[in-house]
C-alpha cells in the first residue's frame, strides 16, 4: 500500500540530522507474515523493525528495537517517531470561502477518545462538537497522554475517517505517548512515539519503544469499529486462549478489609442459595501484617501498600482458608494488588531502598522496573503469592502518576530512558506471570481504566474501567455511557452493580463483565431474604446474554448523560444470525416511542424480536429496520429493556 512505500516506517534525528539523510545499511528477512528489517547506522546505532501483517483483517503492526552495537555512546536521538507514515485519503471538497463550514457528512474527522478521567465522557469523542475534530487541509492535531499511564486524560486510539474510508491507529505504549496528525494533499500523516524522548544509547544497550497497529477500512465508521473489536479478539487478546475462558467471569466483590470469617460466611450464603457467581473478588485492604479490619475504602489499607503479607489480624490463616473455600465452591479467586507502588517505611523500602524511585515529601515509592534486581524481586514476589494462594485473576492497580518519578531519575542526555526501561520491565513482568501461570487473567485497573492500550489489551482485560463508579450508588447513566464508549474500542471491559439496586440500575451495569457489589463491606450487606431473589433473577438474566457483549457493536444513540433522552446499543452476532438491543428510556424523557437504525443484519432476511420481559414476538424486515428503523414503545420513564432478536 501507498504508506508502506516509504524508505522506513519511522523517523528520528541523530545529532540534529534527519534519519533519512543518515548513512545506513538495511537488511531484511521474511518469515510468513512477519518482516524483520535491521537498520545499521554509522556510529553503531542499530534499529530493528519487526513488521507484521494480519491478512484476514488487512491490518498492520510494527515495533522498533533500539541498540548500540559499538563501544561508544551514540549521538543524541531526538524527534523520535516510532510510526511516521502517510496514509492516502481523498481531499475534502473545497468550500466557497472562509465563511463556509466543511460538510459534516463528507469532511475528514479524527475520532480521538478521551481517556479515563472519572468522567461520563471516557473513551468517547464527538468530532462534530464545534468542529473540533474536523481535520482540514494544512491543519495539525497533537494528542498525548498525561501522568505516565497510557489512557490517562487521552486514550491511545484514533479513527481517522472520511465518509466510508479511513484508518484506525492504536499506539502500543503503556506510559506517556505522543501523536501528531497532519492533513496534507491527498493524505494524512500520522506520527507517534514516546513523549519527549531524547537520548543517547549506551554501548550494549537494547530496548523497545512504542508499537503501532493500523487498520485501514472502506466499509464505514460503524463497521470499522466492529472490525477493530474482532481484530483485538482474534489476534491480540489472550481471552479464550491457553487455559483462560473466552468470557470475563462474574464476581461477587468484597472489600479486603473484611475479616476472613465474614468473607467465608458470605461465600457460604452464595453456596446455600445457589447464586451463579463464577468467582470471588477480594479488593484492597487485605495486606499489611498488622492491618486491622475496616469498612470499604476506610481504615489503613493505603498506608500498608507494598507490604504484601496478609494481615494476621484480619486474615488469621493468611487467606488460605478463603482461597480453599472459593476453589472448593468451583469459583475463581480475584485478589487486588498494586505491585508498582509502596509506602515509604514498608519492609521492602527499608530492606532495598535502591529498588525504588522516591520523591521528596511524597509518601509513595515507585519500584524501578528498569532495574534488573527490582524487576526480579517483583516477578518472584508476586509469582510466589499467586502460587501460594491459588490466584486466578491478578488485579493490578496503579494509583499514582509514575511520570514525575521517571523525569527526576532521568540522567543527562538520556531524557525518556527511565520511562522506556520501566515500561519494558512492566511488559517483562506481566509476560513472566502469564507464561508461568497459563490460566492467569490479569485485571488491568490502574486507577480505573487509566492504562489501556493495545499492549495491555494483549496481556489483560479491564474488570473496572472507571473509578467514577466507585461510589456505592453510581449514576446508572454513566454506566450506560461507558458500555457504549468502551465497547467502541475493546470487546472486554467491566463495571460493578450499585450496592442496592432496582431493575434500571442493575441492567445499566450489563456489559462484558458485570460484578456484584452487594457483598462488599460491613455496612452495605443486606439480608438475603430481602434482596436475594431479585439479585438471583438479574444474575441469571445477565449470564444468559453475556456473550453478546463480546460481539459486533453498534451505538444506536449519541453518547450523552442527559436524563431527558434515550440510550441504546446493538450487539450483533452475524455468524449466529442473532443479537440483542440494550435500550434505556431515561427518567425525564418525554418520548414513549423511539426508532433506531439497526446495523449488520442480513439484507432480505426477516428477524424475530422478543422483549425478555415477555410479550408477543414481533417480526421485522431487515431492510426496513436498517433504513427507516426499528420502532419500540416503552410506556414508563426510567425503564430498561433488553430485546433479543434472531433471523427467521
Amino acid at each position: 500500500m501507498y504508506f508502506f512505500d516509504n524508505e522506513s516506517l519511522f523517523s528520528f534525528k541523530l545529532d540534529g540530522i534527519d534519519s533519512k539523510d543518515l548513512n545506513c545499511k538495511i537488511s531484511s528477512t521474511v518469515d510468513k507474515n512477519v518482516t524483520t528489517t535491521v537498520y545499521d547506522y554509522d556510529g553503531g546505532l542499530r534499529i530493528t523493525n519487526i513488521f507484521k501483517k494480519y491478512d484476514d483483517f488487512g491490518a498492520y503492526e510494527w515495533v522498533n528495537y533500539y541498540e548500540n552495537a559499538s563501544n561508544e555512546p551514540t549521538g543524541i536521538l531526538s524527534d523520535i517517531f516510532d510510526c511516521d507514515v502517510f496514509v492516502p485519503l481523498e481531499n475534502d471538497d473545497k468550500v466557497l470561502n472562509s465563511f463556509w463550514l466543511q460538510s459534516r457528512e463528507t469532511c475528514t474527522k479524527v475520532y480521538a477518545p478521551y481517556g479515563s478521567i472519572c468522567s461520563p465522557t471516557e473513551f468517547s469523542y464527538d468530532p462534530d462538537a464545534q468542529g473540533l475534530g474536523h481535520l482540514k487541509l494544512g491543519m495539525q492535531f497533537n494528542y498525548y497522554s498525561e501522568g505516565g499511564r497510557s489512557s490517562d486524560n487521552r486514550a491511545p486510539f484514533f479513527n481517522i475517517n472520511k465518509e466510508n474510508n479511513g484508518y484506525i491507529f492504536a499506539i502500543g505504549w503503556s506510559g506517556q505517548w505522543d501523536s501528531i496528525i497532519d492533513r496534507v494533499d491527498g493524505a494524512v500523516r500520522f506520527r507517534s512515539g514516546v513523549l519527549g524522548a531524547s537520548f543517547k544509547v549506551l554501548p550494549g544497550e537494547k530496548f523497545r519503544t512504542a508499537s503501532i497497529v493500523i487498520l485501514p477500512y472502506q466499509n464505514g465508521l460503524d463497521e470499522s469499529q466492529s472490525s477493530w473489536r474482532r481484530l483485538v479478539k482474534t489476534h491480540f487478546s489472550n481471552m479464550g486462549k491457553g487455559e483462560r475462558p473466552s468470557h470475563m467471569p462474574m464476581f461477587a466483590t468484597m472489600w479486603g478489609g473484611l475479616p476472613s470469617e465474614t468473607v467465608i460466611e458470605r461465600i457460604n450464603i452464595i453456596k446455600k442459595h445457589e447464586l451463579l457467581f463464577e468467582g470471588v473478588w477480594l479488593d484492597a485492604g487485605w495486606y499489611g501484617i498488622d492491618t486491622p479490619p475496616a469498612a470499604e475504602s476506610d481504615g489503613e489499607w493505603s498506608n500498608h501498600t507494598g507490604d504484601w503479607r496478609p494481615s494476621r489480624i484480619t486474615h488469621k490463616n493468611g487467606l488460605k482458608d478463603v482461597s480453599k473455600l472459593i476453589h472448593d465452591s468451583n469459583m475463581k479467586f480475584l485478589l487486588w494488588f498494586e505491585p508498582e507502588r509502596a509506602i515509604k517505611g514498608t519492609p521492602i523500602t527499608l530492606e532495598h531502598p535502591e529498588y525504588f524511585m522516591m520523591l521528596g515529601n511524597s509518601a509513595n515509592a515507585v519500584i524501578d522496573l528498569g532495574r534488573e534486581d527490582a524487576l526480579n524481586y517483583t516477578i518472584d514476589t508476586f509469582s510466589n503469592i499467586i502460587d501460594e494462594l491459588g490466584i486466578d485473576v491478578f488485579r493490578i492497580d496503579c494509583n499514582c502518576d509514575p511520570a514525575p518519578y521517571w523525569n527526576v531519575y532521568d540522567e543527562p542526555e538520556r531524557k525518556g530512558i527511565k520511562q522506556i526501561k520501566y515500561v519494558n520491565g512492566l511488559y517483562r513482568f506481566w509476560d513472566a506471570l502469564l507464561e508461568k501461570f497459563p490460566h492467569l487473567i490479569i485485571d488491568n485497573c490502574a486507577g480505573g481504566g487509566r492504562r489501556i492500550d493495545i499492549e495491555t489489551l494483549r496481556r489483560s482485560v479491564t474488570f473496572w474501567r472507571s473509578d467514577i463508579t466507585c461510589t456505592s450508588n453510581p449514576c446508572p447513566e454513566h454506566m450506560q455511557l461507558h458500555t457504549q464508549s468502551y465497547s467502541t474500542w475493546m470487546p472486554y471491559s467491566g463495571t460493578g452493580t450499585p450496592v442496592q439496586f432496582d431493575e434500571y440500575e442493575f441492567r445499566s451495569s450489563y456489559c462484558g463483565a458485570t460484578d456484584v457489589r452487594w457483598f462488599g463491606s460491613f455496612d452495605t450487606f443486606v439480608d438475603f431474604d430481602k434482596m436475594g431473589p431479585t439479585l438471583k433473577k438479574y444474575m441469571e438474566e445477565y449470564l444468559s446474554i453475556r456473550d453478546y457483549f463480546y460481539a459486533d457493536y453498534y451505538p444506536l444513540t449519541k453518547n450523552t448523560a442527559n436524563r431527558d433522552t434515550w440510550c441504546a446499543s446493538q450487539f450483533n452476532r452475524p455468524e449466529q444470525c442473532d443479537g440483542i438491543l440494550q435500550i434505556f428510556r431515561r427518567e425525564f424523557s418525554p418520548y414513549k416511542t423511539c426508532q433506531f437504525i439497526l446495523k449488520g443484519l442480513e439484507s432480505g432476511a426477516k428477524y424475530v424480536f422478543e422483549d425478555i420481559d415477555g410479550g408477543k414476538p414481533v417480526i421485522w424486515d431487515a431492510d426496513v429496520i436498517m433504513s427507516t428503523g426499528y420502532e419500540i414503545t416503552v410506556p414508563y420513564q426510567r425503564s430498561a429493556k433488553i430485546i433479543k432478536y434472531h433471523k427467521l
